[in-house]
């Protein structure tokens, strides 16, 4: 049976593997709620949560902060999200979002009381829901990037319709107060042709200055005595964004909302996708996330939330912190809930959404377990690794990640945060980049690879990873030199490139061991494959690599190196070959000379 058709669905079919919690697309939203996997982790973190939301909702409580945290691909954007779409509830191609969950809940322990908490929520709770990925926030923030007061605030402005330009923006509150906000607003356009949403943009705002001006004078007759006025006025302002008076502006929008709607309760929710990434290891942006949730609990008291994700955990980010000491206490006693997502997790998910097979492909895969199963058990190991991985000893794991291997699953997301980390990459693990997801169906379904017409058998090479994520991941110096070593060795015993690639990958992890055995198991392609002969093959293909100053061997492992790394190698292997001469000298005249000369004493004949 070929590996294409084991599958319950098409493994080429579009899956889109980017999540972005900003994404109100509706075409997005349904199929995000549609195929969401509730897996017995998420369930329990699901019932937590809702439970704490509503059972606040006639009291005031400081406990406002969510801090979700696991590696790239974990599904921390998409469970964010999906918090957000429950608590806001939006109409989604003709369903509401709690309607569209319900039939992904059936198969929980609890599905009753999530229902009950979700019916809670419908009926009581009105919850306006601000998502940003911070990191593209900050970008686009220019000399207030690493300002999260301001780029919150930015993002409530956005919400609320208002120019994202603070000074503006304080401009529109101040008409929207006198009531002649949609009375300006009605000027400019007959002014200018344009709408005011337009005119308001920088690429527009210097072209109509003295339509803009002019307008505001004629609108806010007492406070403005003219257009020259009004511009003085506003080009003289800066409206100061503190923490404090932020969470009483948001305070301010949600009791006016609590005014016109009495019968229930209002909330501001602020989805942040990647605030760990954000901070990284700076202890002043840390001790700024602590002190706005601070602010946000003592002035809300529980109608301004914080739902945040990142890769490390609260208490890894205060250890790892710079610049300044962060209480973690403190810090925890805003974020009380914390979640994380592990490979246990994305696994069920990777099997529900792509890897699931039919009943054909389980029954085809559960004989080849039976006729390879010490083979496969084999492959699905790494010998003295630091930390332990799911085996292939149960048939079920077999079927459910094949043709994967369980620790494929867990290594890949770590291999992307070390890559990313090391480069100093802005956008570490962030949601706009690939997932877990993407990256095994592009496996799969990349063409070369001929996964879909191979029989069932061959599994995923680690080198098939390095080729899938390599244009997005992989730093350009690395890949130029690695595809030349064509070029640069013939007479191969191996493809050397495969074994650059696959040594590349699993050298960023400290605890994978990177000896000849390893590389061996994590370049094997087939469950028919002859263990010892390709060890042998890759340990000639590693001495070639090693002579030609590509890699280095120190206690039976190996590292590739690139750049400096290799012409300080060559440098040495220079020295060592020239000290190795001159020894080489030294003992041939040592041999002459003992065969040669005579002892003293001893006459001539």
């Amino acid at each position: 049976m070929k590996i294409g058709e084991i599958f319950k669905t098409d493994i080429s079919r579009d899956i889109n593997p980017v999540i972005k919690v900003a994404d109100r697309s509706e075409e997005q939203l349904r199929e995000e709620l549609d195929s969401y996997v509730v897996t017995e982790v998420i369930e329990r973190y699901l019932e937590d949560f809702l439970n704490h939301y509503v059972e606040t909702r006639l009291r005031d409580t400081d406990h406002i902060g969510v801090w979700l945290y696991g590696f790239v691909g974990s599904g921390k954007s998409l469970l964010a999200k999906i918090v957000g779409l429950l608590l806001e509830n939006p109409i989604v191609a003709e369903r509401s979002a709690i309607d569209r969950f319900i039939p992904r809940i059936q198969i929980c322990k609890r599905p009753r009381e999530l229902e009950r908490l979700l019916f809670e929520i419908r009926n009581t709770i009105v919850t306006e829901v601000i998502p940003f990925h911070i990191n593209s926030e900050a970008q686009q923030a220019g000399g207030d990037k690493d300002n999260i007061a301001k780029i919150f605030y930015r993002m409530f402005l956005r919400h609320l319709g208002l120019s994202e330009d603070i000074r503006i923006a304080a401009v529109e509150q101040t008409l929207a107060r006198a009531d002649k906000y949609d009375t300006f607003k009605a000027a400019i356009k007959a002014k200018t042709s344009e709408e005011w949403g337009t005119v308001r943009e920088p690429d527009y705002w210097d072209l109509y200055r003295q339509e803009i001006f002019t307008a505001l004078a004629d609108v806010l007759p007492t406070s403005y005595s003219s257009p020259g006025d009004a511009q003085r006025a506003f080009e003289g302002k800066q409206p100061l964004i503190t923490f404090h008076n932020f969470a009483e502006r948001v305070e301010g929008h949600v009791s006016e909302q609590d005014e016109k709607d009495p019968e229930k309760t209002h909330r501001v929710l602020f989805i942040v996708d990647e605030l760990g990434a954000f901070i990284a290891d700076s202890g002043t942006k840390l001790h700024d996330v602590g002190t706005l949730a601070e602010e946000f609990a003592k002035v809300g008291k529980g109608e301004i939330w914080i739902f945040a994700t990142g890769h490390d955990s609260l208490k890894d980010l205060v250890d790892n912190a710079r610049e300044y000491q962060v209480d973690f206490r403190w810090l925890e006693g805003w974020f009380k809930k914390q979640y994380t997502l592990t490979a246990e997790n994305i696994e069920i998910v990777l099997e529900e959404r792509l890897f699931k097979k039919s009943s054909r492909g389980e029954e085809a895969l559960k004989i080849l377990f039976e006729q390879k199963q010490g083979a496969i058990s084999e492959l699905g190991k790494l010998i003295k690794a630091a930390r332990s991985f799911p085996d292939l000893d149960s048939e079920d794991r077999f079927i459910s990640c094949y043709p994967f291997r369980p620790y494929q699953l867990i290594l890949t997301p770590e291999i992307l945060h070390s890559i990313r980390t090391v480069g100093g990459r802005s956008d570490v693990l962030s949601g706009s980049t690939r997932s877990l997801l993407g990256i095994t169906q592009g496996i799969l379904a990349r063409d070369e690879n001929r996964y879909k017409q191979a029989e069932i058998g061959k599994i995923v090479p680690f080198d098939h990873i390095y080729t899938q994520i390599q244009d997005m991941e992989i730093p350009s110096q690395i890949r130029t030199e690695i595809n030349k070593i064509e070029e640069r060795i013939p007479n191969q015993h191996f493809p050397l490139k495969r074994i650059l690639q696959t040594l590349y990958l699993s050298q960023q992890l400290d605890y994978i061991p990177t000896s000849p055995r390893n590389l061996t198991l994590l370049l094997t392609d087939h469950v028919d494959t002859d263990i010892s002969a390709l060890e042998a093959q890759i340990i000639k293909g590693l001495d070639q690599l090693q002579e030609a100053a590509y890699v280095i061997e120190a206690g039976g492992l190996y590292k590739y190196i690139s750049g400096e790394e290799r012409e300080d190698a060559e440098l040495v292997a220079q020295k060592k070959a020239e000290v190795k001469m001159v020894h080489r000298r030294e003992k041939l005249k040592e041999d002459f000379l003992t065969r040669h000369v005579l002892p003293i004493g001893v006459a001539n004949g």
